[in-house]
């Protein structure tokens, strides 16, 4: 060994379009994923009885996942619905 001090290699930096191109893909990937979940409880509250356990079977999930994707969606269109009726009154 040397006596001398170790110095770290420098540091990458991105530039503002890197940064910018990074946080595009990010929030598209983000929102991909979003629309996923909420199109995989839409179906399996529309399949009624069953359907988080079909929905989970396919895309290799447990049911309990795909059971809260559905309760998820149920409350995000409850939600929705209590919204609109104050938004009428």
């Amino acid at each position: 060994m040397t006596g001398k001090p170790r110095t770290r290699a420098p540091q990458a930096t991105l530039t503002d379009r890197q940064k910018l191109e990074l946080d595009r893909a990010k929030k598209a990937a983000d929102d991909a994923v979003a629309h996923f979940r909420e199109t995989a409880g839409r179906i399996a509250v529309d399949l009624g009885r069953g359907g988080a356990p079909a929905v989970a079977r396919h895309m290799e999930w447990t049911p309990q996942y795909a059971s809260a994707l559905a309760a998820a969606y149920k409350a995000k269109r409850a939600a929705k619905g209590s919204g609109s009726e104050e938004v009428a009154a």
